[in-house]
């Protein structure tokens, strides 16, 4: 049953076994696993079935992002510079996932090594390995409308037209990501809507998880919509699956019977927020200039109606003997106007004037790109005429881990929404760890590709002027970490929060630690794996 929770009586009380706070992929993943079920399911999103993504004229700026839904994800940035918050979070069925216009859900599973606790990286190390996620990432490559569940490059490669790069495998690795369907989740509101057990309320917002104080448990969810109606929540079970920034946003603003928050008597709720620094660290010239042309597998293609994209990665022998953070490394072709200083500056400026974030160094890349006018000129002019030469560079893109900061975090604001809810308050934070980790695997890469005869790279990151900024990729990852103990995890081995019987939490800011690939698939996986779980329950166990 879909309802408008706008049209409901100012004080109603709902009553569910599983009641489940965020419709996005780790939200509606949940509640489908309990369809054709007895368990009655209640399924809260924050916003509507639709996420009107143009901002061509004004009046949908001014409707979208001040008066609607969508200005309840306002916050603050105090940390390295950061996308407007609004922008990063999606409040619609579907989620974020709704934002993903650059390239759909791109996907890869973590790697082995990211669920290790490894020498040199503290507050690092899963509660399981990565063989016990995998028949979870089999279901969850369905879920979120993907290909075969194979990663392994043998599967995707063409050794006659699109060989891999000729490396020492001990050394640097090729990996595979595959991408999805854009708006995925979205196509599942009819679904859920048609379920007998489920209730979908949309323009929901939790905006309190009250506790009892014995047992601990929580007794109900209190919601709100912006027509100032609200009402209460109570199940048996709670899962909130509102994401990195708003897991704990709600978490630490449910302060009546908890004075720090709910889930915080260790003070690590928002704590350990993870981004994938996403960045441009150099250019591959190649020794011979026609090896662009031959590595399509590193470009975005279809494979037996699959797409897929290599990048190139270091092995993990190599990431364990130089305590490095895990990072893939992505080759664009391009020819080499494109790869001018001005050209550069300019793409940089642009982008950061549509979407942010806007940083002194942004006076730096204005100046480049007005001294090398004549290169943006001219490529510009290449545009307009059709022109496209063939590429014999390769521009290097990189996404990298972040290691686990407890001083990196998500806070409240003094400032409030129109709900009365106080804003989050992000003070991102990158490391100069963070920063040597990404350069070193730079020199790696070079002196294999130098090594093989294949090329070098050519103006490293940290020695390029104005210096290259450092984006995030709306990747909000660690804020209520997974921990056995209480003492340095939000939640449990089972994603239950310690302390709490009944309260679970879903989504990337369980996530210990980040890995170098897009969170979609994972989120997911867990997702599932939590499902099973609430199923599961001896003794308390959801709909009895």
């Amino acid at each position: 049953m879909l309802v408008d929770a706008r049209t409901l009586s100012p004080g109603t009380t709902i009553e569910a076994d599983l009641c489940i706070v965020g419709a996005g992929p780790a939200g509606i993943t949940i509640a489908r696993a309990f369809l054709g079920t007895d368990v009655r399911v209640v399924l809260l999103e924050g916003g509507g079935t639709q996420f009107t993504r143009s901002l061509r004229s004004l009046p949908t700026i001014l409707r979208e992002h001040l008066f609607e839904e969508q200005s309840l994800a306002r916050g603050e940035n105090v940390g390295h510079p950061y996308y407007p918050l609004r922008m990063t979070r999606v409040r619609a069925f579907g989620g974020t996932s709704n934002a993903l216009l650059a390239h759909g859900l791109r996907a890869r599973p973590l790697d082995a090594i990211d669920f290790e606790a490894r020498e040199g990286r503290a507050h690092g190390g899963w509660p399981f390995d990565r063989a016990h996620l995998d028949p979870f990432y089999a279901r969850a490559q369905i879920a979120c409308g993907l290909g075969p569940y194979r990663y392994n490059v043998g599967d995707w490669e063409e050794p006659g037209a699109t060989p891999r790069l000729a490396v020492d495998g001990r050394r640097l690795a090729t990996v595979m990501f595959q991408y999805g369907p854009v708006d995925h989740f979205r196509s599942y509101v009819n679904e859920l809507a048609a379920a007998p057990n489920t209730r979908l309320l949309l323009h929901a917002v939790a905006v309190n998880v009250a506790t009892d104080a014995r047992p601990a448990a929580v007794s109900s969810v209190e919601a709100a919509t912006l027509a100032g109606n609200r009402f209460m929540v109570r199940a048996g079970a709670y899962v909130l699956a509102l994401g990195g920034i708003d897991n704990a946003r709600l978490l630490l603003a449910s302060s009546r019977s908890h004075a720090a928050g709910v889930g915080n008597d260790h003070d690590l709720v928002g704590r350990y927020f993870m981004e994938h620094p996403h960045l441009h660290v150099g250019f591959f010239r190649p020794s011979d200039r026609a090896l662009p042309g031959r590595l399509g597998l590193y470009d975005r293609r279809e494979v037996d109606g699959v797409a897929v994209q290599a990048m190139i990665q270091l092995n993990d022998d190599v990431m364990r003997r130089e305590r490095l953070l895990n990072a893939v490394v992505e080759l664009r072709p391009m020819d080499r106007l494109r790869t001018t200083p001005a050209v550069q500056s300019s793409r940089d400026l642009w982008r950061s004037l549509q979407r942010g974030p806007w940083t002194w160094s942004l006076a730096g890349h204005a100046l480049t790109a007005l001294r090398g006018l004549p290169d943006v000129a001219r490529l510009a002019s290449r545009r307009l005429g059709g022109r496209h030469p063939q590429p014999d560079m390769m521009k290097l893109d990189v996404m990298a881990e972040q290691a686990p900061d407890p001083d990196s975090r998500v806070t409240l604001s003094t400032k409030r929404d129109r709900l009365g809810m106080p804003l989050a308050r992000l003070d991102w934070r990158i490391s100069e760890a963070d920063r040597h980790s990404i350069r070193r695997t730079l020199e790696l890469v070079d002196e294999e590709l130098r090594r093989a005869g294949l090329g070098r790279v050519e103006s490293m990151f940290g020695d390029e002027r104005p210096p290259t900024n450092i984006y995030g990729g709306w990747h909000h990852m660690g804020t209520t970490r997974m921990h056995v103990d209480p003492a340095l995890g939000v939640v449990d081995e089972n994603c239950r929060v310690h302390g709490i019987d009944n309260l679970f939490i879903a989504g990337s800011s369980v996530f210990p630690t980040g890995s170098a690939a897009n969170p979609t698939l994972t989120i997911v996986a867990l997702a599932l794996r939590l499902a099973d779980h609430l199923k599961g329950l001896q003794g308390a166990e959801v709909g009895s």
